[in-house]
């Protein structure tokens, strides 16, 4: 599916129905190909039927990419975030089926989410918490299961294409750092604390925002102890 500049207003916000249709086009297509996969009729000419459904998945990723990177540069970000947010848990769950696997999809996910992520972080948009939290809490583990299983086919295999770069995963990680940062305390120690339950493969690395959690956290605890003193010693004084 194409779309031209003209189906864009620059003086007003993006129609939010554009968005969504691509988003929805992209998990119907994705289902397509889990029907094809897991039909058993033998008659059909399955590996043609999957390479076209297919093709149509990775057409609605890059229209996709397309939108978001026209809208990133607009500051018109807010729709598509609203959107990508509505439909994460199903995006990942109907790609994350062991039918399902492509490194194709998986990386170009990774890049549209880690735009997302970053229009949130860097505050180019304003979502409410929960909102944010639920984004961050959705996507963290998918980054990290995905990665792994990048670096882990790259490594076996010379010149595998769909390897995470550097400036991607970074860029990634940047932006949940910023976005993390930004919590309440306790909304950043249950991100974090599951993050320290990882073992070895640590990806996304969120030891930056360990450390500002840490500071933060004694920074807090020394503002209640200096209280818990000034009401102490007022009490005395009475």
């Amino acid at each position: 599916m194409k779309f031209s500049l003209q189906a864009i207003s620059i003086e007003e916000n993006m129609d939010d129905n554009l968005i969504e249709c691509n988003i929805a086009l992209l998990y119907f297509n994705i289902q397509q190909v889990e029907y094809m996969l897991g039909d058993d009729d033998e008659e059909i000419p399955l590996v043609i039927a999957e390479m076209a459904a297919d093709k149509s998945v990775m057409q609605s990723l890059s229209d996709l990419n397309w939108i978001c990177n026209i809208l990133s540069k607009m500051d018109l970000m807010k729709e598509f975030v609203d959107q990508w947010a509505d439909f994460s848990n199903r995006l990942i769950e109907v790609t994350e089926d062991k039918l399902l696997i492509s490194s194709m999809w998986s990386l170009k996910l990774m890049i549209i989410t880690g735009k997302v992520l970053d229009a949130v972080g860097y505050g180019n948009m304003i979502m409410p918490r929960a909102r944010r939290v639920e984004l961050l809490k959705t996507w963290i583990p998918y980054f990290r299961k995905t990665k792994l299983a990048l670096d882990s086919i790259g490594n076996e295999e010379t010149g595998y294409p769909y390897k995470m770069d550097e400036d991607l995963c970074q860029s990634i990680e940047g932006a949940i750092v910023a976005l993390l940062s930004a919590f309440p305390l306790n909304d950043q120690a249950d991100i974090l604390a599951y993050w320290m339950n990882w073992e070895q493969f640590k990806y996304p690395d969120l030891s930056e925002a360990f450390e500002i959690w840490c500071y933060r956290t004694k920074s807090a605890k020394g503002r209640l102890v200096e209280g818990l003193d000034r009401v102490g010693n007022a009490t005395v004084s009475l």
